[in-house]
């Protein structure tokens, strides 16, 4: 009798293992086969909400991963209605499945939609997964053109820009990758500036057996300002943004002095802000620290003169966006945000006769390069 119920707690642990077991292969089973929305994209057209699902066959995932074989199939529903839930209902009743959103790893909101972000965040932030693991991007392009994008390798969806934007794309764009969470964090603090990554469909680059191959791309980033003022800002206007760009990793600055080319590879960026307040208006001392190391050079230079022309070049840089900012009176560096956070009264008064305004003189740059490696050149 001792020795059964010494057993007992041994063959309860064993029975609590084996139905783990057993659920932990019913949900793999599930995700092959189930109707599961990976990505979800939300327009405006005529006063109705139009959202897209994406759906990705999962066991065929595992399968083209395995075999390598073709691609496998990415199908997009389209669905119409005055509210976020409605139009989702209008995909779901031809799905011939249930739908299922916990796996929503992509939102994507086209412009015309931005207008009604507030209320199409909190609809998406019911999703629970999708409220703090989904990446988000805005667009001007067809969401429809974006789900159905191409890949390399007959890879999946899941290997692109918009599931997998710190391995792709924004590895070599300066532009900041965005979860659901942190753009939510931002969008809704009164002192920032939400800056949201913009996509679209580039098929000028790649072919795949001479056809054209559409593959997404960052083309720049849309801004938001009290949830109503929105601007797009493209590329062009935004490589000062890099500098100051949490992910930086690594950038190649071509310099030029007497006549002389060099290449250089900058790394390891290091930035602080000071804001001081004079008369009850904020100013900004940016200073950033960098080194790198050289790459090619033609000519004749020596180590002052280099660290000098990169420091001119990253501070020209700076100032160029920030200025453009002040053009469309957008903080794109979120000095105010800087601002709140160390003189939160001053913000407050400031903030009562109608907010800070960035203007051209508030922002001084300090910039101090170190070369760390020749790169086996004879520097002067």
């Amino acid at each position: 009798m001792n020795t059964k119920l010494r057993l007992l707690p041994l063959k309860l642990l064993l029975l609590i293992g084996l139905t783990l077991m057993i659920n932990g292969c019913w949900d793999s089973s599930d995700l092959g086969s189930g109707a599961y929305v990976t990505g979800i994209g939300v327009d405006y057209i005529n006063g109705q909400y139009v959202v897209y699902t994406q759906m990705i066959d999962f066991g065929a995932v595992a399968k083209s991963e395995e075999q390598k074989t073709t691609r496998p199939s990415v199908w997009v529903g389209r669905g119409k209605g005055k509210s976020i839930n409605s139009a989702i209902e209008d995909i779901a009743s031809t799905a011939q499945t249930s739908m299922n959103l916990e796996q929503i790893k992509v939102v994507l909101i086209r412009q015309p939609a931005m207008i009604h972000l507030d209320a199409i965040l909190d609809a998406l932030n019911r999703v629970r997964v999708a409220r703090y693991t989904a990446w988000i991007f805005g667009t001007k392009d067809s969401i429809l053109e974006l789900f159905n994008g191409g890949s390399f390798f007959g890879k999946s969806e899941l290997a692109s820009l918009l599931y997998n934007p710190k391995d792709q794309g924004m590895k070599s764009s300066f532009i900041k990758s965005l979860s659901m969470q942190n753009f939510v964090s931002a969008f809704n603090e009164e002192a920032m500036t939400a800056l949201l990554p913009s996509v679209k469909i580039n098929n000028k680059i790649w072919k795949k057996n001479k056809e054209k191959m559409p593959i997404e791309i960052i083309d720049g980033i849309f801004t938001f300002k009290g949830k109503e003022d929105i601007h797009h800002f493209p590329l062009a206007h935004l490589i000062g943004i890099r500098w100051m760009n949490s992910n930086f990793q690594r950038h190649v600055i071509v310099i030029s002095a007497g006549g002389n080319l060099a290449s250089l590879a900058v790394r390891n960026v290091k930035y602080s802000i000071k804001t001081t307040i004079k008369d009850g208006q904020p100013s900004f001392l940016l200073k950033l620290s960098l080194t790198g190391e050289l790459n090619e050079m033609d000519g004749e230079l020596g180590i002052a003169a280099i660290n000098k022309e990169v420091q001119q070049v990253i501070k020209e840089e700076i100032l160029q966006t920030y200025n453009y900012g002040v053009k469309k009176k957008v903080d794109l560096f979120n000095l105010n945000e800087s601002f709140f956070r160390y003189h939160a009264k001053e913000w407050k008064k400031l903030q009562a006769a109608g907010g800070w305004q960035p203007s051209n003189n508030d922002l001084k740059v300090q910039v101090k390069f170190t070369l760390k490696n020749s790169g086996g050149f004879q520097l002067k």
